[in-house]
């Protein structure tokens, strides 16, 4: 017997209506909206990502709102697949003629960049931390469905780390992202816009579709939907429809916003010469730092404005390399050069916890920083 069976068996149980600890759904509801994904693993970690389990279909937050056929299925995820290639072909035609008028315009005041995005993209977040700030919000707490919540939040929660702070202090941080989304495609990026949904799939923050199709996630059949096939699913070359719709339509809506934000520096201007992009061609190719830096930002602390994440074995043995020769260094200095050694304790013994200490306790401390240095190495 299917997980399905067996919950359809308990809802036709006798005794009321069941709650699993959510507002209670009458039987005559729940026969109406459980919905059972293709797997046929219970409870299989891969698909997880993809449909939400019978059980927690209990979750009215977690409840499909609608079960569009197969032909509308496809029409959804074509529309948003071709939305996002045509502004991602548009920025790319504006950033190669007209590029340095773009630099320019953007780098002019914090204020002005902050009136431009306020007017480009009127639903951007204002502050950091956007799931955070969410969680507190009244929207949030309710029992109610997610179909019910605003389309204000929704734009925010698909893509969490995009806010208004972080935009306007630095002027390369929108440069970045114009880069990086135009000169890589949207396939690239699939896997980075659908971990960072992670969080609000598993709460229910966000309001889904069902169907049992999935949706091709790589190379040029990208955006193409299929049957499910269990291998392809379970590998990641697909993803299921609910979840895919969400990727897709973040990377449509962010496409749709770098475009009005573009247009906005734009306005008013010429356009029927060539501006040039010889300015904007030197700061792309050079990279991007953070204001009153001297090095380049790192892909760890600023992935969405790097280039996508892809897994090569040979960079990540190079970078494990790297930090092991790093470390060795380190070791051969604390035993060879005191000055070396001296600054070492300055930097372990410099925090508050280490100030605390006596002086027994600071050796102590020390010792066992050189000592977790070595096992590490």
């Amino acid at each position: 017997m299917s997980v399905f069976h067996a919950f359809i068996d308990e809802i036709n149980s006798p005794g009321g209506s069941i709650g699993h600890g959510y507002r209670a759904f009458t039987h005559a509801e729940y026969k109406e909206i459980i919905r059972e994904g293709p797997c046929k693993i219970t409870y299989c970690v891969d698909c997880q990502h993809s449909w939400y389990a019978i059980e927690e279909q209990a979750n009215p937050l977690k409840t499909y709102i609608a079960k569009p056929s197969d032909y509308l299925a496809q029409k959804i995820i074509k529309n948003l697949v071709e939305t996002a290639a045509a502004d991602r072909e548009y920025l790319l035609n504006h950033l190669a003629s007209n590029g340095n008028l773009i630099v320019s315009k953007w780098k002019k005041s914090v204020k002005k960049r902050e009136e431009i995005l306020k007017r480009a993209v009127p639903d951007i977040h204002e502050k950091r931390w956007t799931i955070v700030h969410y969680s507190f919000e009244a929207e949030s707490k309710t029992t109610k469905t997610a179909q019910n919540r605003s389309m204000v939040w929704r734009h925010r929660l698909l893509l969490p780390w995009l806010n208004l702070e972080i935009l306007k202090e630095n002027p390369a941080v929108l440069f970045a992202l114009l880069h990086n989304r135009t000169a890589y495609p949207p396939q690239d990026w699939a896997a980075f816009d659908s971990k960072q949904l992670v969080q609000n799939w598993a709460i229910g923050f966000l309001a889904v579709q069902f169907s049992a199709k999935c949706v091709v996630m790589h190379g040029s059949r990208y955006g193409q939907v299929v049957d499910f096939e269990a291998g392809a699913t379970h590998r990641g070359d697909t993803l299921g429809f609910p979840r895919a719709q969400l990727v897709l339509e973040a990377q449509a809506y962010l496409m749709n916003s770098l475009r009005k934000t573009v247009d906005l520096l734009l306005e008013g201007a010429d356009l029927s010469t060539n501006k040039g992009s010889d300015k904007w061609e030197s700061m792309t190719g050079v990279g991007f730092k953070h204001s009153n830096h001297i090095e380049l930002w790192s892909p760890y602390t600023n992935q969405p404005f790097c280039p996508p994440p892809v897994f090569k074995i040979d960079n990540l043995v190079s970078i494990a390399q790297t930090r092991l020769d790093a470390l060795g260094d380190h070791l051969f200095f604390l035993q060879t050069d005191p000055a070396y050694l001296r600054r070492f304790g300055r930097i372990v013994l410099g925090g508050a916890f280490g100030t605390l200490q006596e002086s027994n306790g600071q050796g102590t401390l020390l010792a066992s920083a050189i000592i977790g240095d070595v096992v590490d190495y």
